[in-house]
Parts: C-alpha cells; structure tokens; sequence
C-alpha cells in the first residue's frame, strides 16, 4: 500500500532545547513578533519592504545564466535599465559600440525604456536577419510605435498601407524615367536655392542641411506630384515640417508610459495642423487629374509620370479620398527628405574637407554629361562620385543601427540564439568601424569602394550594392523599403 510522506514533519518535531518547542513554534514566533514592529513602525515597514526587492533583484540577477549579454547600463543595480534607456536618448553610438566589440559575432541586448532592442552582429547573423519575412520580423509594427504612427501620420497608415506595393511595383519599373527628371529638377533647385545667390568669383555662406533639405524637397516632389506642385515654396515647406515633426514628435511620446501616449500625441504632434494645409495646397491638382481621368481614357506613358498618378490609377473608396492622397504623399517625403538631405550635406562636407577631390569629381561629372546629358547612363560613369559618397556614407552613418524591426513571433537564429516574440531587432552598424573589413577604418578614403581597391568584391558595384558590411539602406529582400 502506497503511503504519504508529509515533509512538514520535520517543522513539527522538538528541537533540543529547553523548552522542547518545534522549528515550526519558533518561526511562527518570529513572524509575529516581526509583524507587530512593523505595525508599529510603517517607515521599517516600507524600508524591509524595499531592502527585500532589492535583495531579490541581486540574487535574481547573480543567479541568472541568460545566454544575451546587455551592455550599457549597471547590470547590479535594480534601477539600471531604466537608467541605460536614458542613456540610449544621448549615448546610443558608444553603448551599441561597445557591445560590437564584446560580442562581434553574436547577439547582444540594449536597454531602452520599456523593452530591449536585439542587436545582431557579424555577416551570418546579419543575413539571418535580413532573410526573415516580414511576418516573422516586421517594419510595420516596429514602425507603428518607433514614430508613433497613428498621432504622427494617421492610424490608417499603419492598418492600411496601400502605397507600399505601389512604391515596390512602379519604382522598378519605371526608374529610367524617374532618374531623369529627378536630374531635371535637381539642376533648377540647385539654382534657385544656392547658385542664384553665389555669382562666380564670390563666396556665399549657407545653412548647410537646412538648404540642402530644401532643394531634396523640391527635386524629389518632383516625382511625387509633377513639375508644377514641387517647386511650390508653401508646399515644400509643409513636407519638410512634416517630416521634422514625425522624428520630434516620436521621439517626445516614446519618452512617457504607454497609458499617456494618447494624451502626449494630441498635445505634441503637429499631424493635425500639418494634413489640412497640405490638402489645401493639393486639391486643385488632384481634382485636375481626376477630370482628366473622367474625360477620356489615358495611356500607361501619361499615368506613368509621378506617385500621385499611380495612387489615383489604384486607390478605390477611402484610399482616394483627397485626404488619404495627400497623407500618402507625406508619408512618402518623411521617409527620404531627412535621410537623402543629411547624406548629402555629410557627403559635400567631406568634400569640402578633401577640396583636392573636387576637380576630380567634376572632370568625371562633365565627361559623363558630355555623352549622355541628365540620364540614367550619366549616373552609371560616376564610379568615383559613387565610390566618394559610398565612403561618406559609411564613416558618417545616421545612426548607430539600422531601423528595428519587431519579431511578430519567436524566432530562431543560425547559431541557436532565440529571440523572445514581440522584441525589437536589428543589426549593429559597428560593421562600418570594424577594420577587418574596412581597413584604417576612422580615416576617409574616397578610394576604398573603387574597382581593384576593395578587399571584398561585394563592397564594389555601386553605392546601392549592399553587404552585411554595408547597410545605410539595409540588405537583402528589405532593402530600402
């Protein structure tokens, strides 16, 4: 017959003492002689209670084997997370750095306010990365609370991102076209922005980023709503507010708990005001188009010619609503105005630090132009135009990784590392730093992405050839966009 073997037994045996009491007479004893202090003194109270987590949280944390190592904050102390996410505000570039350097080649962790940002390092756990679907790690959800979505730009740009597959399909298709009058408006834009004011022979002082920014603006509008609209002042001027407060105001809701965000996104962001003077500024082009459109039935080469034409020839009900256009169209410039116009200021400006290199970059820039005008084939004989910005770009980056993506489930890498569902992830950029891939690497060298100068052929073939070593753009399927 089975019997019970009751383990409290034990606590109900004598001691030898005097008084033959049992363990379990003199713990009983000492919880209520502790808890009558404690009623007595709610100051030792809250001090045993706050002691006892901390205790708990070291012993927790000194026990803890997790095979992901987290850098940038004090591991011991129970508020150090909090502190790392605060840290991260200011301090990002030398804590991801750092966590490079520890544990190239594997997966390391980085504190933010209320989650942590897996960072992957090394070529194979880059690729790793890289080759997920986006229903396994997805840069829509990441995005949605990365910049906030529904009060930077709308809800309905997250639950319905229609333009994306647009962006995806047309852009390939018709990117001859598209580079050309790109290169069109980019001259004009120069001129109005820059070149009017400086005559030959004299020297003009300009605000850098603010003035590259604006001629980004102009040329890129240029394929988004045509000749007309794009070199509207008022309008350009909505797209790059837009854009600036999509960053700011992201980045004040992302500070506050989850519960406050709500009333942060009324009071800070500026979607609002920003969306209505846009409409305003896009109806009458709009409406033009779409009476057009009733009038007679266009070709594929005339509805072909802008991103506003290819929304109109695809969106049905809400999607073509003024107000869903214009949306769209803002979207769009937020994602590139500010990356585009840093990339450049940063490129002219390593320029003007090697001056030696602008008869250079100019001699290849005419000999180009003298062939084959503003074209496609022009750009594709800048090898060393190519090769000058690739290089700023990688030692003059605009983050310190590239932009999370949320894993939609539990994911598993090649060399068994597992990330938990609903983390953020993304691969360190240390790879632009790390001299065995980029020897001398904090020393700019126009040179080092030129045919016969690069140790890995992958790194040549053009400034958009991405590697697991190169990501300004990201890599593999989700590259760009």
């Amino acid at each position: 017959m089975a019997t019970y073997f009751d383990p409290t037994l034990f606590l109900r045996l004598p001691l030898f003492t005097s008084d033959g009491k049992s363990l379990q007479d003199w713990l009983m004893l000492f919880k209520d002689q502790t808890m009558h202090t404690l009623a007595r003194d709610p100051l030792l109270s809250i001090s045993a209670i706050i002691n006892g987590a901390i205790t708990l949280y070291v012993l927790k944390f000194l026990l803890s084997k997790s095979q992901i190592p987290g850098f940038g904050y004090p591991h011991w102390f129970p508020a150090g997370r909090i502190y790392g996410g605060a840290r991260f505000f200011v301090d990002s570039s030398t804590m991801i750095s750092k966590g490079y350097k520890a544990s190239k080649g594997k997966v390391f962790k980085i504190p933010r306010w209320r989650s942590w940002v897996y960072i992957l390092s090394g070529d194979k756990l880059v690729d790793d990365f890289h080759h997920f679907s986006d229903k396994e790690l997805s840069l829509l959800d990441s995005a949605k609370h990365e910049l906030q979505i529904p009060y930077t730009m709308g809800a309905s740009v997250h639950d319905d991102p229609y333009h994306l597959p647009i962006l995806r399909q047309k852009l390939t298709r018709n990117l001859n076209y598209l580079v050309t009058e790109i290169l069109d408006e980019a001259v004009p834009a120069f001129n109005t922005i820059i070149g009017q004011h400086c005559p030959p022979g004299t020297i003009f002082h300009f605000k850098g980023l603010l003035s590259i920014t604006r001629i980004v603006a102009q040329t890129f509008n240029r394929i988004l709503v045509g000749p007309d609209l794009c070199r509207d002042t008022a309008y350009n001027a909505v797209s790059i507010q837009f854009a600036s407060n999509v960053m700011f105001t992201s980045l004040i809701i992302n500070l506050f708990p989850r519960f406050l965000h709500p009333l942060v996104g009324r009071i800070c962001s500026k979607f609002g005001s920003n969306l209505p003077k846009a409409i305003s500024l896009t109806r009458s082009l709009v409406e033009k188009r779409r009476a057009l459109m009733r009038s007679r039935d266009l070709t594929e080469e005339e509805m072909n010619t802008d991103f506003l034409w290819w929304f109109l020839a695809t969106a049905t009900g809400e999607q073509a609503t003024t107000e869903s256009l214009a949306t769209r169209i803002l979207v769009v410039n937020a994602a590139t105005i500010h990356t585009s116009s840093m990339a450049l200021t940063q490129a002219l400006t390593n320029l003007a630090l090697h001056p030696e290199w602008a008869v250079r970059l100019r001699m290849e820039a005419s000999s180009a132009f003298s062939r084959h005008g503003w074209s496609r084939n022009m750009l594709k004989e800048l090898h060393d135009t190519d090769s000058f910005i690739k290089e700023s770009m990688r030692l003059n980056g605009l983050g310190s990784m590239g932009f999370p993506r949320k894993a939609m489930q539990t994911l598993s890498l090649s060399d068994g590392t597992v990330i938990p569902a609903g983390s953020l992830v993304s691969p360190a950029l240390g790879a632009h730093s790390d001299p065995e891939y980029y020897p001398n690497p904090d020393a700019f060298d126009p040179t080092r992405f030129m045919e016969g100068t690069c140790k890995d052929k992958v790194d040549t073939g053009g400034m958009v050839r991405t590697s697991s070593h190169f990501l300004p753009f990201g890599h593999g399927e989700h590259t760009c966009v």
